[in-house]
C-alpha cells in the first residue's frame, strides 16, 4: 500500500498490515514502520490468473477485505457465493456489470439491484420459478443512504450517480453469445494475449514448406490471431519472397510469426534464415525440432535484449519453443548457454549490454508442448507432458527469478471443443493447432491432399521414419488412407537396419524398391544424390559414403522420402500412392465435429473462421461441463 502524505489518510491506512495477490503475492503496507509488520513468503505470481482471482487487504489479527474477480456468468456468481457464505463474512457486496445503461450515466456511477428476474435457469434446481423474490423497499432505501455515506451527496446530486431496480438475468441467445465470445477470449493466459496483441490465446503453428501459407498467416493476423509461416523445405529466396507479402498485407501492428526448422544436415542454412528475419526485423518464431540450443537461435533471441528506462528488460525478439522432452523444454526456460553467447559477442554479432541482459531471460518465455501430432513426433501424452512441463517451469522460475511469466501451451490432438476444452482445464495457457489447418483455403497444400484430408477419420493416420533424421529413427505422423507411403518408409527404414549395404539386400527386394518405390534404379537414384550433394557443396557427406556403405544406403534412402514430399506437393496423380502427407488425428476429429455443416466442405473453411469457432466453442462446453459439475445429480439404485 503506498505511504500516503495525509495523517489521516496515513492513519487510516495503517490498519492493514498488507495487500495480498493471487500466487500468495505480499506488498507491504509503506505506512507502517518496518518492525511493526511480519514478514512472510514472497510468493510467485502465477503464469495465469484463476478463474475467479482473489485479492486481500489483511489486518494484523487476519480480518480484512477480500475481493473476488467473479468474471462472466451466474454459474460464477452462484459458485462464488456458495463458497463465501461458508466463511461467514460480516457482510459482502457483488459488483457487476450492465447493459442498461443511460445516456445520462457514465462510468463509476452505481447501478444497484433490489429485485432479481430470473432467466438464466442457473438457481432453478434450488429455488423453483414458482418462489417469488420481491423487491423490497426497504432494500432499496438501505441501498440509497449507503451510497450517501461513501459518496457525501444528498438529494438530486445523489439521484444523478446511482440507480437502483431490477436486474433480468438471461440466457437469451443474443445476449449469450456475446458473453461466450468474452468467454472465449479469456480463456488461457491473459499474459501470453497481451505479449503477442492476440484477441484468443490461440495459436496455427506452422507446417513444412509452406503449408502454413504466407495466405494463412495473413488471414489469421488480420483477424488478430497469430500464425508461423512453414519455412521448411523453403529456398532462402522464397522465406523472403512470403515476409515481404506478408509484411506489406499486415503492416506492423498485426501479430505474424515465422517458423525456424533445427538443420543438422547444414546448420550454416539455419544462420542465413536467422540473418534473413534480422534483416526485415521479424520479430516472433517458432523453433521446432531442436534438441539443444544453436548459435542462431541464440543470436536471434539476445540480438532483441535492451533495458529500458526503469531497467526492466524488454525482449523484443519472442521465441515460441516446440518441445516434447523435458530436457529440451529445461533448455529453452533456461538463460542462452553462456559459451554460445560470449561466442556470438566475440563475433561481435550481439553487443556487451546484450550479452549481459542474456543471463537474466530464458531462451523463451513461451513454450508450446507438443503431444501426439502431425509430421515430428514422439507420440507423447498430454496428460502426462503439460503437468510434468509445468512442475518443470515453476522450479526454473524460482530458481531464475524471470521479470515475465512463462507460459506454457499445449499442441497435438487438439480440432474439437471438447480437446481444446481439455487442455485449458489442465491449465495450459493457449493451444496451438496445425492439422486441421491444413485442410483450409489458405493452407498450402495442393487441392488433391486437402481432399484426401478431408475425408480422413482419426483412425486414418500412420507413423513413418521421419526422412531428415532417418538413421536416429525419429518419425512423423502421416496420412495411410488411399496411400502407401508409410508402410514403404518403414519398409526402408527395417532394410536400413538388417542390412550393412546396398549390395547386401536381395536382388528381389532390390527390384520392387526400384520398380515401385523409386521408379529408377538404385544407380540412378544415387547418381542423382550425388549431383544434389555437389550442388549444395556437402563434398564431406560424398566422401563419407565412399568409404561408408551404411551411410551411402541411408542417403539413397532418404531420396524416396524427399520424391515423396516433392510428388504431394505438385498435386500430380501419378503415383499418387507414393504421397507424403504430413497430419495428425485431430484433423479426422475436426472432420467428424464439423460433418453435416458448411464445414464440411475444406472449400468452405477459413483458418480464422474455425480458429474463432473452436474457441467459442470450447468456451460453451467448458461452461456446460462446469455447470454439470455444479448442479447436484440424481442417484439411482
Amino acid at each position: 500500500m503506498a505511504l500516503a502524505s495525509d495523517p489521516v489518510e496515513s492513519a487510516y491506512r495503517s490498519q492493514y498490515v498488507a495487500f495480498i495477490e493471487p500466487g500468495d503475492v505480499v506488498t507491504q503496507n509503506a505506512n507502517l514502520a518496518a518492525h511493526s509488520v511480519q514478514r512472510g513468503a514472497a510468493g510467485v505470481a502465477p503464469a495465469r490468473l484463476p478463474q475467479m482471482p482473489a485479492y486481500h487487504l489483511k489486518r494484523a489479527d487476519g480480518s480484512g477485505i477480500t475481493m473476488v474477480n467473479i468474471g462472466v456468468g451466474p454459474s460464477n456468481a452462484k459458485t462464488i457465493t456458495d463458497h463465501i457464505a461458508v466463511l461467514r463474512p460480516h457482510a459482502w457486496i457483488m459488483l457487476g456489470h450492465c447493459a442498461g445503461l443511460r445516456n445520462s450515466q457514465r462510468l463509476g456511477d452505481y447501478v444497484l439491484a433490489h429485485g432479481y428476474v430470473r432467466k438464466d435457469h442457473v438457481l432453478d434446481a434450488d429455488l423453483p420459478l414458482w418462489v417469488p423474490i420481491p423487491a423490497l423497499a426497504e432494500v432499496q432505501v438501505a441501498l440509497e443512504r449507503a451510497v450517501a455515506d461513501v459518496t457525501q451527496l444528498e438529494g438530486l446530486a445523489l439521484k444523478r450517480v446511482m440507480r437502483t431496480g431490477t436486474v433480468a438475468s438471461v440466457d437469451d441467445q443474443d445476449i449469450a453469445s456475446a458473453a461466450l465470445t468474452s468467454e472465449a477470449q479469456s480463456l488461457g493466459s491473459r499474459a501470453f494475449r497481451t505479449r503477442y496483441g492476440l484477441k484468443y490465446a490461440y495459436v496455427a503453428g506452422a507446417m513444412y514448406r509452406g503449408t502454413a501459407s504466407a495466405a494463412l498467416v495473413v488471414r489469421l493476423g488480420q483477424a488478430g490471431l497469430i500464425g508461423y509461416l512453414g519455412t521448411g523445405g523453403l529456398t532462402l529466396e522464397a522465406i523472403e519472397a512470403a515476409i515481404q507479402t506478408i509484411q506489406s498485407q499486415l503492416g506492423n501492428s498485426a501479430p505474424y510469426g515465422l517458423n525456424l526448422l533445427a538443420d543438422y544436415v547444414e546448420p550454416d542454412l539455419e544462420r542465413a534464415t536467422i540473418d534473413l528475419y534480422l534483416k526485415y526485423g521479424v520479430r516472433d518464431i517458432e523453433a521446432a525440432a531442436f534438441m539443444q540450443m544453436t548459435p542462431a537461435l541464440v543470436l536471434f533471441r539476445v540480438k532483441g535484449l535492451s533495458c529500458n528506462a526503469s531497467g526492466n528488460i524488454q525482449c523484443a525478439h519472442r521465441v515460441l519453443g516446440k518441445v516434447s522432452r523435458l530436457e529440451v523444454a529445461q533448455a529453452f526456460m533456461s538463460p542462452p548457454p553462456a559459451h554460445l553467447v560470449d561466442a556470438l559477442q566475440k563475433e561481435g554479432a550481439i553487443t556487451a549490454e546484450q550479452a549481459a541482459l542474456a543471463q537474466h531471460v530464458p531462451m523463451s518465455h513461451d513454450i508450446c508442448v507438443e503431444a501426439d501430432s502431425g509430421g515430428h513426433t514422439d507420440g507423447g501424452i498430454p496428460t502426462i507432458l503439460l503437468p510434468a512441463m509445468q512442475q518443470l517451469r515453476q522450479t526454473l522460475v524460482a530458481q531464475y527469478n524471470y521479470q515475465e511469466p512463462i507460459c506454457v501451451g499445449l499442441a497435438g490432438g487438439i480440432g474439437t471443443p471438447t480437446s481444446a476444452a481439455a487442455a485449458f482445464a489442465m491449465g495450459a495457457d493457449f493451444i496451438l493447432t496445425g492439422s486441421i489447418n491444413q485442410c483450409t483455403v489458405e493452407a498450402g497444400a495442393t487441392k488433391e491432399v486437402k481432399t484426401m484430408l478431408q475425408q480422413a477419420s482419426i483412425h486414418d493416420m500412420a507413423y513413418a521414419p521421419a526422412g531428415d533424421m532417418f538413421e536416429m529413427g525419429a518419425r512423423v505422423q502421416v496420412l495411410k488412407k488411399s496411400l502407401l507411403f508409410p508402410m514403404r518408409a518403414n519398409k526402408l527404414f527395417a532394410l536400413y537396419s538388417h542390412y550393412e549395404s546396398l549390395d547386401e539386400i536381395p536382388a528381389v527386394l532390390k527390384g520392387q524398391l526400384e520398380r515401385s518405390y523409386f521408379k529408377r534404379s538404385l544407380a540412378e537414384v544415387w547418381a542423382e544424390t550425388e549431383r544434389h550433394l555437389q550442388s549444395r557443396g556437402r563434398t564431406q557427406d560424398l566422401a563419407k559414403a565412399q568409404t561408408n556403405p551404411k551411410y551411402k544406403m541411408a542417403l539413397v534412402f532418404r531420396w524416396y522420402f524427399a520424391y515423396s514430399t516433392r510428388l504431394a506437393f505438385s498435386g500430380s496423380p501419378e503415383d499418387q500412392v507414393n504421397y507424403q502427407v504430413h497430419t495428425g488425428p485431430a484433423l479426422g476429429a475436426f472432420n467428424q465435429w464439423v460433418k453435416g455443416t458448411p464445414l464440411e466442405s475444406w472449400e468452405q473453411r477459413h483458418v480464422d473462421e474455425i480458429g474463432i469457432k473452436l474457441m467459442d466453442a470450447t468456451a460453451q462446453q467448458m461452461r456446460t461441463h462446469y455447470e454439470r459439475f455444479c448442479t447436484p445429480q440424481k442417484e439411482y439404485a
